[in-house]
């Protein structure tokens, strides 16, 4: 697969870039790692998330999207590196918001 520069941080990835905000409030684990397993097995290395998508959601209280991404990861040690861009903007930090990138490779 075609993959493209990450910034400038010496990252490559696919062209995609899955959106986690779904998880964890539009669908549930389960639905979440098949669409994860589906994603990775098509050669696509890179999730977007933030800890406040599902927040406003009632019964949430932010970070369920990361909760699911991390259990995934656990259950998977197989996969091959994967980029995760979290974003940071939680309810207790008003004057910043940090972003930053998580690289997974459980090999």
């Amino acid at each position: 697969m075609m993959t493209r520069p990450l910034g400038k941080t010496g990252f490559s990835i696919a062209p995609l870039v899955f959106g986690g905000n779904v998880f964890g409030w539009t669908i549930d684990e389960k639905t979440s790692f098949a669409l994860l397993d589906a994603f990775v097995d098509h050669g696509f290395d890179a999730i977007d998330t933030a800890d406040v998508y599902s927040r406003w959601a009632e019964g949430n209280q932010g970070g369920e999207s990361e909760t699911i991404i991390g259990a995934f990861f656990i259950l998977t040690l197989s996969l091959p590196t994967v980029i995760v861009r979290p974003f940071v903007a939680s309810r207790f930090v008003t004057t910043s918001i940090t972003a930053g990138i998580c690289v997974v490779n459980p090999n």
